[in-house]
Order: C-alpha cells, then structure tokens, then sequence
C-alpha cells in the first residue's frame, strides 16, 4: 500500500551538529553510533507562513535566546543555546531562517542585513557555530557576510563540491517545481576550542512507500524539499 498525500505546501530545513568529546583517529567511520553525545538543530517552515527554530541538545544546555531580526516582514529571528560540552568549553549553537526570497523584492538586502546582525550578536563568543536555512544566494546576495575567525563549513571541508541543499535536478520530489539549484543551507563557524571534522549531506533518498502530488503527477516524497547537513567537529 502506498500512502498518497498532498504535502506540496510543506518545507523543511534539518541540520545536525555531531560533536566528538574525546579526539579519534579520524580514519575510523564516522557514523552516529560512534558518538557518544550529540547536538540535533532542526528547522523547518510550513506554508512560508508559519517558521518555527527548533534546537535539540542531548548536552546540558547553560542557558538560552531568541532575538527577533530588527528588519523581518516575516517574523525571523536568530535562536541560540550555550551548551555545556564540557572541559570548562563554551560553546554557543545558533540557527535561524532568514528572510525568504519573495517575489518581486526578493529580499536579498534584508537576508544579507539578517546575516550581519546575527554575526554581530555571536562574534564576542569564543566557540560558535550559526547554521539554517539561509536562502542564501550568491547571486543577488553576494558572499556570505563572514568575518575575521569565521568559516564556512562546506567551503572549508568540500571546496570541490557544490553543495547545493535545494536541487531541483536531483531531488525527484520537486519534479515540476521551477528549475533552482543553489546551496541555500549552511554551517558557518568560529571555533577557538574546536575543529571542524566534517560536514556531510543527508535526507537524499525517497521514503519508501509515500507519494505526493504536484501539478497532477505523481512523486516520491523526501523528508524534505531540503537536503540536509551534518556537521561533526570535536576539540582542539
């Protein structure tokens, strides 16, 4: 039995930050069974309506903020957590979805402003990671705004590889849906305590037994319009 559901208004954003407590030999597989603790972020939006910031954290989570972007027409804000990961560490995890690309503004001068004032707010901390659904274009947008001590994740560890997280092309479940492919999710980073291991992409394949709709033809449904990424980094 397939399930068929029309789930075409639906968008979501998951990235997950894995972080290794104790240095490894790094040649071993890197796989969640490997991990003895781990910080899951998830985002995700409904109907470009309602977006929700979600952070999990299985680390004891210090303390917690959310400050709305002082331009949003749609609400965005940037949500962080400082975790405990231990050996007297402070580290600061952030996400946010910032303002999406609307037609006929577009929004790039708000969604590069929201990018600058969410850096500003994180740069006085010593080990911070800034990842989400950026609608980020390089395009309309230009590099991503980054900073003395900040990396971009992908760039840094997949130099050779596109990345794009919204992919038109490849993501059958967007069949029908007009022709993009860009890397709109993304980790940028600024880590004094803390390396950058690896960054991959997740949620790739079909879930088996559902389908969608869209524009009469029948699709595969993906855990979301979305890939995902997973960012692993552990200490100095």
């Amino acid at each position: 039995m397939i399930a068929k559901t029309n789930i075409s208004s639906i968008s979501a954003s998951f990235l997950f930050l894995f972080i290794l407590l104790q240095p490894t030999n790094l040649t071993n597989e890197n796989t969640p069974a490997n991990y003895s603790v781990c910080t899951e972020i998830y985002q995700f939006g409904i109907a470009n309506i309602l977006t929700i910031s979600l952070q999990l954290s299985k680390l004891p989570v210090k303390q917690f903020f959310s400050k709305p972007f002082q331009n949003s027409r749609m609400g965005r804000d940037l949500c962080a957590a400082e975790i405990d990961a231990g050996a007297n560490k402070k580290l600061v995890v952030a996400t946010s979805h910032l303002e999406s690309p609307t037609p006929p503004e577009m929004n790039s001068m708000g969604r590069v402003a929201q990018a600058g004032e969410a850096l500003s707010l994180l740069n006085s901390v010593p080990n911070v990671i800034f990842g989400g659904d950026m609608n980020w274009d390089e395009i309309s947008d230009g590099p991503f705004p980054l900073r003395g001590g900040w990396q971009d994740a992908w760039s840094v560890l997949r130099p050779e590889e596109n990345g794009w997280t919204y992919d038109t092309r490849s993501n059958m479940m967007l069949k029908g849906n007009r022709p993009l492919w860009k890397r709109l999710d993304r980790f940028v980073c600024k880590l004094q305590d803390f390396r950058m291991v690896s960054v991959d992409m997740i949620g790739r394949d079909a879930i088996p037994g559902i389908s969608y709709y869209n524009k009469r033809k029948e699709l595969p449904v993906l855990p979301s319009d979305h890939y995902g990424l997973v960012l692993t980094i552990c200490p100095m």
